[in-house]
């Protein structure tokens, strides 16, 4: 008989190697988070710290002080008592242990049988991830609405006003969900809003909405801002609307517009030309809405071409002349009104409706050197043009790009029929090139750094298991595990009807380094019953039937500690929750895969190794 001291000794050295491979092999799935820049490690590098310092601390803890105090507290088990609480739970463990033994048995027995079923199921699975979709970052329910709307160009701020009068109606009749909101026309008094890239004019009118909380309404802010947006397209004489229920932070950490194609080149006309071209198409395209461009449409101008032969000739330069335009339409300081102290600067230049036409500007008066007085008209000609009101650079490029956002649909559905429009309808010669930005970019480059990271991440739980194990076969068998975690993930994505996001990334790396424990302990535990003399095949069934309770255990604790991210229904609950989800349905159909495949590829693998040892 042992103490309980020298019990507690022998259960951690026992299970030492398994709890060290464990965790590191957790913490080892993390590092590649440290070396992924942008977004991804902005997002998920204090969470990678957070979970490997504790999960070192847990390490500690197993091995020094849980025994310490297994040794102190835990009291020998009766073997006998029949009103025993424990008694009930022991009989119905042992039911499961004994089932389970019962049909790995049968399974060993007929390997090509279970290993062609678990394959069939794995390839089946696969065939949803079309069905699942995928999004960049899972919008979510903030209880919070922005909105655009802009008026044609040259709309006057009175009118915007009226517009504005209408849309405030608008929300107090239809809208009970909205609690408080603003409504800002024209410009801010040092145009605050560009800086959070919003438009700014006398044509254009910003809006933030605060919704109830989202238990207290039945619709959601999404299906909110849609009917908004609708109800707002009804009123005559607006050009363009945006209506936005993601919070201003994701909207910058996002950049911008979900979708955006940015259009490259030089000639003005040409992009303008094959950026209307995209948004007819993109019209075409279901879910996509608030579709614009971000070149304003042209105003018209006045262009004045000089006669720099005839200026010459009357000794006149392009420099004169354009300051002599700009005194007579903006005005020339001429002198200084001194009163009491204060001083008053005094400004001469023609009245504001004075000069309105060809034919005013033509008369405007020019000084030459001589003293003489001419009017434009005789040295130069003007005409009417018209010319967009700013034109966008990027690394000194011009660009135009068109935006839009969606609903009702995944990113990846939609990035799908963009890519196709685009295939069917090639830049023109006169465009330099073309950029998809916005979330579809954003997505690309996050997912690509992910897949970099999953990859890696497997490559370095391999290397910590062969180092733990001193062996390559056995590592690898484990490694079996890790594809049945993703076939829990798409079925789990399926079944709650989300997509396949950034946070369902995180949850997949998290769950290579997590699937892989439950098989560690399987395999330990029966290299060290066959180290103590075991045949194969009952090693295998005797791991199997003692590691089933710990690996049940540690699966379901796991997922019971996930379940209220999973379940949350709370504000913003939509970001975090499909990371939950991912986890729990990963866990759980690797846990019960793990349970009947890892110790059928062990024997075969073993098999093969004994026989080449008997040649």
């Amino acid at each position: 008989k042992q103490t309980r001291l020298e019990s507690s000794i022998f259960g951690a050295n026992e299970v030492a190697s398994a709890i060290i491979a464990s965790t590191l092999t957790t913490i080892a799935i993390f590092i590649p988070i440290f070396f992924i820049k942008g977004f991804t490690s902005v997002l998920f590098k204090q969470l990678a710290i957070t979970i490997s310092v504790v999960l070192i601390g847990s390490l500690f803890a197993s091995l020094t002080l849980t025994p310490m105090l297994s040794s102190r507290i835990l009291k020998k088990r009766k073997t006998h008592g029949k009103s025993d609480k424990d008694s009930f739970t022991i009989r119905i463990f042992k039911k499961i242990e004994n089932s389970y033994s019962d049909f790995l048995n049968w399974a060993l027995k007929h390997k090509r049988i279970v290993l062609s079923i678990l394959f069939v199921i794995f390839i089946l699975s696969l065939s949803l991830i079309k069905q699942v979709g995928t999004e960049f970052m899972p919008e979510s329910d903030e209880s919070m609405i922005q909105a655009t709307i802009e008026m044609p160009i040259g709309t006057n701020l009175q009118h915007t006003k009226v517009v504005g009068e209408k849309i405030d109606n608008i929300i107090k009749s239809e809208f009970p969900e909205i609690t408080k909101y603003r409504i800002m026309i024209g410009k801010s008094e040092f145009n605050m809003g560009i800086i959070f890239g919003t438009e700014e004019g006398d044509n254009t009118i910003n809006m933030m909405c605060r919704l109830k909380p989202k238990m207290e309404r039945k619709r959601s802010s999404k299906n909110i801002s849609d009917d908004l947006r609708k109800a707002i397209k009804k009123i005559p004489g607006i050009y363009n609307i945006e209506v936005s229920s993601e919070g201003s932070e994701m909207s910058i950490l996002t950049g911008g517009s979900p979708i955006s194609i940015e259009i490259y080149g030089y000639d003005l006309d040409a992009t303008k030309e094959y950026a209307l071209k995209l948004e007819s198409e993109f019209e075409k395209i279901k879910g996509l809405k608030d579709i614009s461009i971000s070149r304003e449409k042209n105003k018209p101008e006045f262009w004045i071409n000089i006669d720099r032969s005839k200026a010459m000739g009357k000794g006149l330069s392009v420099y004169g002349i354009s300051n002599a335009i700009y005194s007579a339409l903006q005005g020339s300081k001429v002198s200084v009104y001194r009163v009491k102290g204060n001083e008053y600067d005094i400004f001469m230049k023609f009245k504001e409706d004075e000069i309105n036409n060809e034919e005013e500007l033509k008369k405007i008066p020019i000084q030459t050197s001589q003293g003489n007085i001419l009017p434009l008209g005789a040295i130069s000609t003007v005409e009417k043009r018209e010319a967009p009101l700013s034109i966008e650079r990027k690394n000194q490029i011009r660009v135009l790009s068109v935006n839009a956002s969606y609903s009702g649909r995944n990113l990846g559905e939609i990035r799908d029929d963009i890519n196709r429009v685009l295939k069917n309808n090639p830049k023109p010669l006169d465009v330099d090139f073309i950029k998809i930005a916005g979330s579809m970019e954003s997505q690309q480059e996050s997912f690509n750094d992910m897949l970099f990271a999953v990859l890696i991440g497997i490559l370095l739980v391999y290397l910590v298991m062969s180092a733990q194990f001193e062996s390559f076969v056995d590592p690898f068998i484990i490694m079996f595990s890790i594809p049945f975690a993703l076939t829990g993930v798409i079925w789990a994505l399926y079944i709650t009807g989300n997509s396949f996001s950034l946070m369902c990334y995180i949850g997949l790396l998290m769950l290579v380094g997590i699937v892989v424990n439950n098989a560690i302990v399987l395999i330990d535990y029966t290299n060290l019953l066959r180290a103590r003399g075991y045949d194969l095949i009952p090693a295998i069934l005797s791991a199997g039937k003692r590691r089933l309770r710990p690996v049940l255990m540690t699966a379901t604790t796991t997922i019971f500690g996930l379940l209220p991210l999973a379940l949350s229904r709370g504000e913003g609950s939509e970001s975090w929750s499909p990371l939950g989800i991912t986890v729990i349905g990963g866990l759980l159909v690797s846990t019960l895969i793990t349970l009947i495949i890892i110790p059928l590829i062990y024997s075969i693998f073993e098999s093969k190794i004994k026989r080449r040892k008997e040649l």
